[in-house]
């Protein structure tokens, strides 16, 4: 369990490379027991932004639908953790700066769904034109890479490019989920 100092520190830390902060990624001890307690997060998250993105949909979303998205979400997220950490192998960066890794990205995503929330709650009230409120959700993705690609630079303490080729491992994970989502919304 964790405690509730170390859930503050590790916010804190989240938040601070949101920000930018090159000192955020300090938050992040380089242990196994960083990068696995983080996952935690992921089981919080992941499931709130599906029942954000559900709310706002046009029409009703089943739950088991919703249920084989977060499948397909986390699945995704692991396959990342797996393709980065056999990469991070490959190319000698060490295995706790890989940990410290999991750690952040998992903890970045609570500052991702806050930036998430603000969007989706701009698109319910419609405040704004159905254009420029698919240019919001087009400057979320790419805050998002942008945000990932630091902390990636950061606790790997790799160059720029190779962070960039991490981030390319994710985008075509992502457009791999889009396919199987695709194909799972014809089937059904």
């Amino acid at each position: 369990m964790m405690s509730t100092q170390t859930f503050q520190y590790a916010l804190t830390g989240a938040f601070k490379l949101a920000k930018l902060d090159p000192n955020g990624i300090s938050h992040f001890p380089r242990t196994a027991q960083s990068a696995l307690s983080s996952l935690f997060v992921l089981y919080l998250v992941l499931p709130l932004k599906l029942l954000v993105s559900a709310l706002l949909a046009s029409e009703a979303i089943p739950i088991t639908t919703i249920f084989i998205l977060f499948l397909v979400l986390l699945s995704q997220k692991f396959c990342f953790f797996i393709l980065s950490a056999y990469t991070a192998k490959f190319l000698n960066y060490q295995q706790p700066n890989f940990q410290r890794m999991v750690a952040a990205l998992n903890w970045g995503e609570v500052p991702l769904f806050c930036l998430y929330l603000g969007f989706s709650i701009l698109s319910f009230l419609g405040s704004f034109p159905a254009g420029l409120l698919d240019l919001f959700f087009l400057v979320y993705l790419i805050i998002q890479l942008i945000y990932q690609w630091f902390i990636i630079r950061l606790s790997l303490e790799c160059h720029e490019l190779t962070a960039v080729g991490f981030i390319l491992i994710n985008v075509m994970l992502s457009f791999l989920k889009i396919i199987v989502l695709s194909a799972l919304s014809t089937v059904s």
